[in-house]
C-alpha cells in the first residue's frame, strides 16, 4: 500500500513539473478541513447508521489551462469515521457444510492517503467563483476501526465422526479489529471562492461532495461517502503569457 502511494506521488511530481512548463498561471498551496462520513450500506443489510466527523490536511496543486478553466492535483492524508449498527454478513461452504452468520457493531476508523485529480470552472472574469469536478482514489495508511459481533456458525457433516446436528448452532461472541475489503475509487463534485490576499496569494475555500464507485458486493456491502469543507492558501507564480 505504501508502495502505490510512493508511486502515484513520483507520477504526480513529475507531471507536475512539466505542466508547470506550460502557458498559463500555476497554483501551489496547502489545505486542511473537515469530512463529515455519510457512509452507507447496502439494501439487503439493515444496517443503521451514526455519521461521524473525520479530517483533511494536504497539499494542492492547479494549473490555468484557458481563462475559465484549470487542471487541479491534491495529495491529501483523509482521516474517516463512522458508526455501524446491526451490520451482518452471511457466508456458506459447500464443500463442508457450513453456514456462518455474523452480526453486530462496526466502529468504522480508518486513516487514506488520497490522490485527487479534477477540474474547476470560474464563473466570473475575476477568476474567484468556481465549480469543481473530479475523482479520486485513496490508499489505505491504518486501520483502527473495531467489529464486535456475534458469530453463529450452523454444521451439517463438517466431522463425518463427530456431526452436528443443525439445531446445534455454535454461537461465539468477538471483538476483533474491523477491516474494510477493497480500496476506493469515488467522484465528487464541489463548489468554491477564491480569496486575493496580495499580489501572489489567494485563499481558497470550498466544499464538495465524493461517492465512491464501487459495487456494494465487492466491499462487504458498505460504501463510502461524504462531504468535506476545505480551507487552504495558494501561492501563484506567474507561468508564460496567455491571452484571456
Amino acid at each position: 500500500m505504501r508502495k502505490n502511494t510512493v508511486i502515484i506521488f513520483i507520477f504526480n511530481f513529475v507531471f507536475v513539473g512539466m505542466l508547470c512548463s506550460q502557458k498559463g498561471d500555476n497554483y501551489f498551496g496547502i489545505q486542511s478541513g473537515i469530512n463529515y462520513n455519510m457512509t452507507y450500506t447496502n439494501e439487503s443489510i439493515n444496517a443503521t447508521h451514526h455519521f461521524k466527523h473525520g479530517c483533511i490536511v494536504g497539499l494542492n496543486y492547479e494549473k490555468d489551462v484557458s481563462s475559465k478553466w484549470s487542471l487541479n492535483f491534491e495529495l491529501n492524508r483523509t482521516e474517516n469515521k463512522s458508526t455501524i449498527e446491526n451490520y451482518s454478513t452471511f457466508s456458506y461452504n459447500s464443500q463442508v457444510g457450513i453456514t456462518a452468520t455474523t452480526i453486530g457493531k462496526v466502529e468504522f476508523h480508518e486513516e487514506n492517503n488520497q490522490f485527487m485529480i479534477g477540474f474547476k470552472r470560474y464563473f466570473t472574469e475575476s477568476r474567484r467563483m468556481f465549480l469543481e469536478l473530479g475523482w479520486d482514489i485513496k490508499f489505505l495508511h491504518e486501520n483502527i476501526g473495531q467489529w464486535n459481533y456475534q458469530l453463529t456458525t450452523i454444521y451439517n457433516t463438517s466431522d463425518i465422526f463427530n456431526p452436528i446436528l443443525l439445531d446445534e448452532p455454535e454461537v461465539r461472541t468477538i471483538n476483533s479489529s474491523y477491516f474494510r475489503n477493497g480500496g476506493y475509487l469515488g467522484m465528487n463534485i464541489g463548489i468554491g471562492y477564491k480569496l486575493q490576499v496580495g499580489e501572489k496569494l489567494r485563499i481558497l475555500c470550498k466544499g464538495r461532495f465524493s461517492n465512491q464507485i464501487k459495487k456494494p458486493e465487492e466491499s462487504g456491502g458498505i460504501i463510502l461517502r461524504n462531504v468535506e469543507a476545505l480551507i487552504g492558501l495558494q501561492y501563484v507564480v506567474k507561468g508564460h503569457s496567455r491571452n484571456k
